[in-house]
């Protein structure tokens, strides 16, 4: 009797030992079509928070670049600025880009100055949102690796300064090309900036 009861156990469980062929096939398929409805969510999710980790990487840096300011009352040369300042890399690992106001250098004592040559023009536009006496920016080139802010130049109808033009997203344009950068005038903007003024800066420093 229990010989009987053996044999019949073994054949109750013959058919259940696994997933046929054609089971794990749409197994496969279901996992694929998971798998690819979220790609497209995740490279947006990791795309937002690269843009995120480099605004703060260029705050933390604009802010670096102030204290190098106020401990040395002199703007950093581009050297100094890679070599003292201690985030110059964004979040897809490229250089931030740093221009400080040509009408001065790395020996002039800020305290003596009342003004610069350097101005931003928001959203592009040098004749009403202009922003006077600038005294550095600094940016990263954004998701495109495409650095599309321009270099200072008289953009208006006033010789006494120098602009440059910064935009929305929305806004295709490609204002530099130098270097080896590429110029995609197609590109949206999303270059990623920061500036600061002189008189922001005089009012922060010990002069005498």
């Amino acid at each position: 009797m229990s010989r009987y009861l053996k044999i019949k156990k073994n054949k109750k469980f013959q058919g259940t030992s696994g997933f046929t062929l054609i089971e794990m096939a749409v197994i496969l398929v279901i996992l694929g079509l998971i798998a690819g409805s979220m790609l497209p969510l995740l490279e947006t999710v990791i795309k937002k928070d690269k843009v995120a980790e480099s605004k703060s990487i260029v705050k933390t840096a604009r802010d670096e670049l102030i204290g190098y300011i106020l401990l040395n009352k002199k703007l950093p040369d581009q050297a100094a600025f890679l070599s003292q300042i201690g985030h110059t890399v964004d979040a897809w690992g490229q250089n931030l880009f740093y221009i400080p106001t040509w009408d001065t250098n790395a020996t002039t004592n800020l305290c003596s100055l009342n003004s610069t040559k350097f101005s931003i023009c928001l959203n592009g536009n040098c004749s009403s949102s202009k922003k006077p006496n600038v005294l550095f920016l600094i940016g990263s080139k954004g998701g495109n690796l495409n650095r599309q802010t321009e270099t200072p130049a008289n953009r208006d109808a006033d010789n006494a300064d120098g602009e440059v033009r910064l935009y929305n997203y929305s806004v295709q344009t490609d204002g530099y090309s130098s270097g080896g950068d590429p110029n995609r005038p197609q590109d949206n903007y999303d270059d990623i900036v920061e500036f600061e003024q002189l008189n922001r800066i005089v009012s922060k420093l010990d002069c005498p």
